[in-house]
Order: C-alpha cells, then sequence, then structure tokens
C-alpha cells in the first residue's frame, strides 16, 4: 500500500481525489504509488486519509500551516483511519513528504524511498525525488503486496 502526499494545485470543482491535484509532482507520485503497490491512499491536509475514488471539495489548507498539536493530531487521524480499515499493519510505501511522517510513525513496516535520495545541493533534491519517481512508474518496478 502506498500513501501519496497532497499538493497546493487543485482542480475549483468537486471531483474524486486521484483527479483532485493537478500538479505534475502529484502525478509522479501517483502514478508510482500506482505501479509500486496494490492499493495507495492521499494524504490531504484537510481530508486526512483520502481514498483515490472519494469525491471531494477543493480547500485551502497546507501541513506547513500546523502548528506541531494540530499535525499530531492530524496524524493521530489518521493512524487510526489506517487502523480501522486494517492496513496499518501493512507494508507502507511512503512517498509524501517528511511534514506527512508524523502519519505513519509507529508503522511496523514503513518504506520512505524519497528520504534515501540525495542531491549535491538542497536545490536539486525536488528534481532528484521526481527523477525517482519517473524511473519508479514503469511497470517493470511493479511490486505487489504492498
Amino acid at each position: 500500500m502506498a500513501l501519496v502526499g497532497c499538493t497546493q494545485q487543485k482542480r475549483p470543482a468537486p471531483c474524486e481525489a486521484r483527479d483532485l491535484y493537478v500538479s505534475s509532482y502529484f502525478m509522479q507520485a501517483r502514478r508510482a504509488a500506482e505501479h509500486l503497490a496494490d492499493d495507495w491512499f492521499i494524504l490531504s491536509a484537510r481530508y486526512g486519509l483520502l481514498a483515490p475514488r472519494r469525491v471531494v471539495r477543493a480547500y485551502n489548507v497546507q501541513m506547513k500551516d500546523f502548528d506541531a498539536a494540530q499535525r499530531d493530531e492530524w496524524g493521530a487521524g489518521v493512524r487510526a483511519e489506517l487502523v480501522r480499515l486494517g492496513l496499518w499493519e501493512r507494508n507502507i510505501i511512503f512517498l509524501a513528504s517528511a511534514q506527512y511522517a508524523v502519519a505513519v510513525e509507529g508503522a511496523p513496516h514503513v518504506t520512505k524511498p524519497l528520504d534515501d535520495i540525495r542531491a549535491p545541493n538542497p536545490y536539486d533534491l525536488f528534481g532528484a525525488r521526481r527523477r525517482w519517481l519517473t524511473a519508479h512508474s514503469a511497470k517493470q518496478f511493479r511490486r505487489k503486496g504492498g
């Protein structure tokens, strides 16, 4: 199972969550999640854990605006939802930025491949992560059971 972080750019009208976020970065992360795992979900600053086919409205809430207590509360809600859905014990491929990591704190089987990416300087890190997502969107990298 894979978790993808939401992004700021969104469609203005209600739609399925998988189509709400329109940034190229989200689309790359979505494709990687679809190829790396059997199931995937979106970590939304507004809605918490979002199933890709759930219809939602656009919003203007960002994780960077949360203080520590709000982030902890958000993370506890996401963790509770993962447990409720029977997903907590599964292998989780975390394809979101560090500010969403509170959602998987304590999960027994988490892989954070984007955390392992290094770049010569901080300005290259985003591009390096995009290249990783693009490379791992190819079908030859598909792994079952995630």
